[in-house]
């Protein structure tokens, strides 16, 4: 069961209830979303009742007051809807004759994709950057390593942060290992 709460969303020219679900997750009724892009609900509502799609998008049904009336509704989770939209052919609403929807949805349809893009090869450059820091720092590790002063050696791996006394002794089987387990 879930409550109403007093806030809505704006979508386009209507305001969507919000409803909190007993499973913590707001949501939202999906006809008036489907009404307002310009895609066919009898079709769309086919569509939402597959498993995965029910999984995906947290779909349910619920008790919603909207338009002066409490009734069941099929309804998505509010942090789901963009991911549905994305879903949509703006070339199908396009030659429905739904020409705005068709333009506004592709323009979302680009500007999520660019998001995507963006954050996705900025997670690569985090991951690429800690990978040179790592290399970057075996090859001072490296440097230090070939370091014959055993005072010059403490001190440039106490820089690096690496303390030498944690450093099994050398001998002259394994003279200058600093990889070698403690």
């Amino acid at each position: 069961m879930s409550k109403m709460v007093s806030i809505g969303l704006h979508f386009g020219g209507v305001l969507l209830p919000i409803v909190e679900c007993a499973d913590g997750f707001q949501r939202v009724p999906m006809k008036p979303i489907c009404e307002e892009v310009g895609v066919d609900w009898a079709n769309q509502h086919k569509k939402v009742q597959a498993p995965y799609f029910v999984r995906r998008m947290g779909i349910c049904i619920e008790e919603i007051l909207y338009a002066g009336q409490t009734r069941e509704m099929v309804a998505i989770r509010i942090d789901r809807v963009e991911s549905y939209l994305n879903t949509l052919n703006p070339d199908l609403i396009r030659a429905a004759g739904n020409i705005d929807s068709a333009d506004w949805l592709e323009a979302k349809h680009a500007e999520w994709d660019n998001v995507l893009h963006a954050w996705e090869s900025g997670r690569r450059l985090e991951v690429q950057s800690k990978m040179t820091a790592a290399l970057r720092r075996a090859g001072v590790i490296a440097r230090i390593d070939a370091i014959k002063n055993p005072a010059l050696r403490r001190i440039a791996l106490l820089e690096i942060g690496i303390d030498p006394d944690l450093i099994e002794p050398t001998g002259p089987e394994n003279q200058g290992d600093l990889f070698k387990a403690a």
